[in-house]
């Protein structure tokens, strides 16, 4: 057993400085709607482009997925335009376990690198390399339109993407008229393995899906229905919440709103085995209170049943909405929208709509916020924490002034650097945690320090490469390290009490 001290305390709360900014793009239209950080501390950027110069090469036609490695920096190290003739662009990029990428959006082309298209628009689901090169591509879906909207590597190597589907037939079946939610899971080649959609006679589309510690899944989105799968909707759009097993049968689901609408966007894994789900509201009745007026950020907090703990809307008079939120250090939540207010919740305005990012605590009160841009709009769709504490955001900015600079025309890719959230920690008291075995082989399990029953936990190589990321919960966690090259690797641990790091053999 291998134990380490390291000192903690919390500080107060201060919004954090942009460390960096990028406007990237060409002379048309270019958009973020995904961010993940990389291995070598740099980041992946996502979305689309219709540009065909600048930081632009290789479009096809239409817009297309266009993918952008950033390093530490974000100065571009390789960028790639993906997709045919038609409107093609991707939503979600994630690293994968073999420092690779997997990106997913929609594609209504049938040439240039898109292959199987089953018409209209279709899931498309992309494998790239460490470079960018395309190792594979899968287009899923019927002879209508269906988006894919998020995407999520799973335990078994393999993918589990959700989205939306008009179809019904092609891969699509059991759909409910409309469009349902439409779930897919692939093996590490992506082939289908099942599908399930989800939803009633009206209109119902997922946006957010994560693998549980059960092996299952929890689907998000919204619902205009009120039967099928559906249940208890609170009139207009509601939030969506579903549960399924490993094999896509559902468990159990919830609707959350009032009787205006609620469109939700992002689901985070909490670390007491709840949820964390953000989005929008127009209502001030039913399960919301607090509305400041036309729409709010609508954040709740769920227990592991799906049953509500706190719920805050947040926002001014003008209109918020958010894509995007991650649960911090502390226990409290980091949330990336959009905002054109000045009053309420919202303070520093630039002008028109701009980034807004929000600091919760662990009980959903505001410790900090901040919008950003310029006079013109720019519209926040993702945020990540970073390992020194840090955010980046990503979405596009029409502005040429204010914190925005470098735009190439039109809307831009808008990605910015925010340095250390002070929440966080500097030293005080001792603490142990220890890693056993140690070495190790299958199976690492942690021995948490006192009073954490929750962390996060990386793993870096012996040439500081992430090649683990994950969030544990309990007192005495196990993490699987199989699929990992043998060697001396460097444990870091951020929980409910600071940060805390050591070495670790794998054999």
């Amino acid at each position: 057993m291998v134990a380490i001290a390291s000192s903690v305390c919390l500080s107060v709360a201060a919004q954090p400085d942009i460390q960096w900014q990028r406007c990237l793009g060409g002379s048309a239209y270019d958009w973020a709607y995904s961010i993940s950080t990389t291995d070598d501390g740099g980041s992946i950027v996502v979305g689309e482009t219709q540009s065909t110069n600048g930081d632009v090469s290789g479009n096809h036609g239409a817009g297309d997925f266009w993918v952008v490695k950033l390093d530490n920096a974000g100065s571009i190290d390789w960028q790639h335009a993906l997709g045919g003739s038609a409107s093609d662009w991707a939503h979600c990029v994630q690293q994968t376990n073999d420092g690779g990428f997997i990106a997913v959006g929609l594609s209504a082309s049938v040439n240039g690198d898109v292959t199987g298209q089953h018409g209209g628009e279709d899931f498309w689901v992309v494998k790239l390399t460490a470079t960018g090169a395309l190792s594979w591509q899968k287009s899923l879906g019927g002879t209508l339109n269906d988006g894919a909207r998020y995407v999520e590597q799973t335990s078994d190597g393999g993918y589990i993407v959700a989205g939306y589907s008009r179809s019904s037939n092609g891969d699509v079946a059991g759909q409910h008229g409309d469009s349902d939610c439409w779930v897919v899971k692939l093996d590490a080649s992506g082939n289908l393995v099942w599908q399930k959609a989800l939803g009633g006679t009206d209109s119902d589309e997922a946006r957010c899906v994560k693998e549980t510690s059960d092996g299952g899944f929890v689907v998000f989105g919204y619902t205009q229905s009120n039967n099928g799968d559906v249940s208890a909707n609170n009139g207009g759009w509601d939030y969506w919440l579903v549960k399924l097993d490993a094999n896509g049968s559902m468990q159990w689901q919830h609707t959350y709103g009032g009787t205006g609408n609620e469109f939700g966007h992002s689901i985070t894994l909490t670390s007491d085995g709840g949820f964390f789900v953000v989005g929008e509201t127009a209502s001030n009745n039913g399960d919301v209170s607090g509305n400041h007026g036309a729409s709010d950020i609508w954040a709740v907090k769920l227990n592991d049943a799906g049953v509500i703990e706190w719920q805050r809307a947040l926002g001014g008079t003008g209109s918020e909405w958010t894509y995007s939120a991650e649960q911090v250090v502390d226990g409290g939540y980091v949330i990336a929208g959009r905002t054109d207010s000045n009053d309420g919740d919202v303070n520093g305005l630039n002008g028109g709509v701009d980034f807004w990012i929000l600091r919760l605590d662990a009980v959903g009160s505001v410790l900090w916020q901040e919008p950003l841009g310029g006079t013109s709009d720019e519209l926040a769709y993702a945020i990540r924490s970073t390992t020194d504490g840090g955010y980046l955001i990503a979405g596009g900015s029409s502005s040429v002034n204010g914190d925005v600079s470098g735009n190439h025309g039109n809307a831009d890719m808008w990605v910015v650097r925010l340095g250390m959230d002070d929440v966080g920690v500097a030293e005080t008291d001792r603490l142990e945690f220890s890693v056993v075995p140690n070495p190790a082989h299958e199976l690492l399990q942690l021995i948490l320090p006192s009073g954490w029953n929750w962390a996060r936990v990386w793993l870096f190589d012996s040439v500081g490469r992430s090649v683990l990321d994950t969030q544990v919960a309990g007192a005495t966690p196990l993490i699987r390290i199989g699929n990992l090259t043998p060697g001396i690797y460097s444990i870091r641990l951020i929980g409910s009490s600071g940060s805390l790091s050591q070495r670790v053999m794998l054999e």
